[in-house]
């Protein structure tokens, strides 16, 4: 599964979109990677029932998500993909307990960051972070700093 966000297109309705100011509905959508299929978008207008009003709005997005997809299938093991709007710490550890796996971009400024992750990287270093046995974080210099956050690829001894 991958989560981003879309505009859909009304005429006479705005939002505004953090990325560009567009006309239109602003939904958080699902996608399956398997069949290509748009699944179960959350409206603008259901923002306000998301639970976990503790989280941040992009956790209750990502949580909301996908406890959905578990009471719709049967199973678990799912792996989502996001991008840095949508990839927090936080929300990791509440999908590993769901025994959903994320992978996503993420800033390494976001507060709850391993401080070992913040440090400047020379060009071609790597900086790998275990933690809790729960999520693991890389970052790599190559043209500019990339940080990717995980729970499927923790090590298990």
């Amino acid at each position: 599964m991958a989560i981003d966000e879309s505009t859909v297109g009304f005429i006479g309705l705005k939002c505004h979109n953090p990325k560009r100011l567009q006309s239109g509905a602003y939904d958080f959508l699902p996608c399956d990677s398997e069949n290509g299929f748009l699944t179960f978008p959350i409206m603008a207008k259901q923002q306000q029932s998301l639970i976990r009003p503790d989280l941040p709005f992009t956790s209750r997005i990502v949580i909301h998500l996908a406890e959905v997809l578990q009471a719709h299938t049967s199973g678990s093991g799912y792996h989502i993909y996001t991008d840095s709007f949508y990839t927090l710490p936080q929300h990791a550890r509440e999908l590993h307990g769901m025994k959903i796996y994320i992978t996503g971009i993420v800033m390494a400024s976001k507060k709850d960051f391993p401080s070992d992750l913040k440090k400047k990287l020379r060009e071609y270093e790597l900086c790998a972070y275990q933690c809790d046995m729960k999520m693991m974080c890389l970052s790599f210099h190559d043209k500019r700093l990339v940080t990717i956050l995980s729970t499927l690829f923790v090590y298990h001894s």
